[in-house]
């Protein structure tokens, strides 16, 4: 049974900046017909914040990335709406709810933000189970890609897109000089934060 991959814009742009999308899809054997997007991606990489955040190399790399995938689009009558969540945008809550529709899932997100009000919201208790194991967020994917691809290898994509992310550029803060103990180190400690902040919701990649 295909998994289908519910993919946020923000580690669309992140993963788009280290040159790293695919490498990243193929880690959690994800197909281009089995990825679900925001309807609206497209608009919102073009847009003023973008803009300010990535140069438009990567802002027309992730706008040609993506034409061709499948998107989803806000339901009004998406029960999530109503809950006027911190934290949680109209864009989320639509993957989200398309997310924990389906039977086999991924959710990608590179927003840390969301994750927090996911568990911190009482109404969304039943969303979390159906979430459970399901979300990959982006150090987990750089981490593995180390392990898989090679630490020089992806040192020298992650480093000079490394401003991208917070995560990412203390994991990598030395640049070319940043040694593979010490990023490792620090990506498992940010994972490690995570799931102590949201637990049971990170997918466990050992089994990848």
């Amino acid at each position: 049974m295909a998994v289908i991959s519910f993919i946020d814009n923000d580690i669309i742009l992140k993963l788009t900046s280290c040159d790293l999308f695919w490498e990243a899809m193929d880690l959690l054997c994800i197909e281009s017909v089995d990825i679900r997007i925001l309807n609206g991606a497209r608009f919102v990489f073009k847009g003023n914040k973008v803009k300010q955040q990535y140069p438009a190399e990567v802002r027309n790399k992730a706008i040609e990335l993506i034409k061709d995938f499948a998107t989803v689009t806000a339901d009004l009558s998406n029960p999530l709406f109503s809950l006027n969540i911190e934290g949680l945008d109209v864009g989320e809550l639509t993957l989200i709810y398309e997310a924990i529709a389906e039977p086999n899932f991924y959710f990608l997100t590179g927003d840390k933000r969301c994750l927090r009000a996911l568990v911190n919201t009482p109404e969304l208790a039943t969303a979390r189970e159906k979430l459970k194991s399901r979300v990959v967020c982006l150090e987990q994917l750089i981490y593995k890609l180390i392990i898989t691809e090679g630490f020089e290898v992806i040192r020298s994509k992650v480093t000079r897109a490394r401003e991208c992310d917070t995560a990412l550029k203390v994991a990598f803060g030395s640049g070319d000089r940043s040694e593979e103990a010490t990023v490792i180190w620090t990506l498992k400690e940010r994972i490690k934060e995570l799931n102590q902040e949201c637990p049971n919701l990170l997918m466990n990649f050992s089994s990848v």
